[in-house]
């Protein structure tokens, strides 16, 4: 396989997203416009899922069996002191530098 080939099938619809390639499994004469593809149920069509109670408003924001966001975990707690501290260094050092080294030169 050379590598325009290569590159071909890495950036190949099927490779970037599955949701546009038809499943094998799928049965003869279903075309690809009346396949709908829901990622939290998959097989169902999308009006299947949305279950509505009459008491209850849709919920939005959220699809039906998702966790809720992990925002306030001891992980993210970490990258926000990475974030805070490294980006800043990033843009201090070498400014830091620079000054020093157009101090000496003078």
């Amino acid at each position: 396989m050379g590598w325009l080939q290569f590159w071909q099938k890495l950036y190949s619809l099927e490779t970037l997203d599955t949701r546009f390639v038809i499943p094998s499994n799928t049965p003869p004469g279903v075309t690809a416009a009346s396949f709908e593809l829901n990622p939290t149920r998959p097989g169902l069509p999308e009006q299947q899922n949305a279950i509505v109670s009459p008491n209850k408003p849709p919920r939005s924001g959220s699809a039906p069996g998702t966790r809720p966001p992990l925002w306030n975990t001891v992980e993210f707690y970490v990258y926000y002191f990475f974030f805070i501290t490294i980006v800043p260094l990033m843009c201090y050092v070498p400014y830091t530098v620079s000054k020093r080294m157009s101090d000496q030169s003078v």
